[in-house]
């Protein structure tokens, strides 16, 4: 009864740390991407972070090209940048296929290292064990998308986390779009005049 009733205890106490993790992960997370507002140096912070919290050896974004028949690589880190290549938003192609179609993250896991890798992916050459592939959808609409790959795979805490930090990611995203959008026309006009 008591070893029971202690392993109980020790459960609830790991579930409650884990929870606390979670939070402060995810309210860093917040605190970091709250400083940039212009695209670049907004999405290089993003990386910077979903690499250090995840443990992800290569993240890259994606966003749509102007016609939103393809998404083109934007920025990277730990990508060979000759592996860079941009997939249909039309055909669901590949790694980015199933996450077009449903607009759900993906996560294929258990690579086998022996298997020569031939799915197509952001990763080009580099052989992960697991990549989540992670849509940023607002109104049915994939403003972008995170590829996360690792030679190892993924703790649980790390796919909580990117469910976690989800609508945060898509008000800041969204806001930083907005800006991008606004400058653009500004300089716009400022040319005409």
């Amino acid at each position: 009864e008591i070893g029971k009733l202690a392993d109980a205890f020790n459960n609830m106490a790991t579930s409650v740390e884990q929870q606390l993790s979670l939070k402060a992960n995810s309210s860093a997370i917040a605190q970091n991407l709250i400083k940039e507002n212009e695209l670049k140096p907004f999405c290089k912070e993003l990386l910077v972070c979903l690499q250090d919290y995840t443990q992800a050896q290569v993240v890259a974004i994606y966003f749509p090209n102007e016609t939103k028949e393809q998404f083109d690589h934007f920025e990277s880190i730990g990508m060979n940048s000759a592996d860079t290549r941009s997939f249909s938003a039309k055909t669901f192609e590949g790694e980015f296929g199933k996450v077009l179609a449903t607009k759900k993250t993906e996560i294929l896991t258990e690579i086998p290292a022996e298997t020569a890798f031939s799915f197509t992916a952001v990763t080009g050459k580099y052989k992960p064990r697991e990549i989540i592939t992670y849509p940023i959808v607002k109104e049915n609409n994939i403003l972008a998308i995170i590829s996360l790959a690792s030679i190892t795979g993924f703790k649980a805490e790390s796919v909580k986390l990117l469910s976690e930090i989800q609508l945060m990611l898509i008000a800041r995203l969204h806001g930083v779009l907005t800006f991008q959008e606004i400058t653009d026309m500004s300089k716009k006009l400022d040319q005409q005049n």
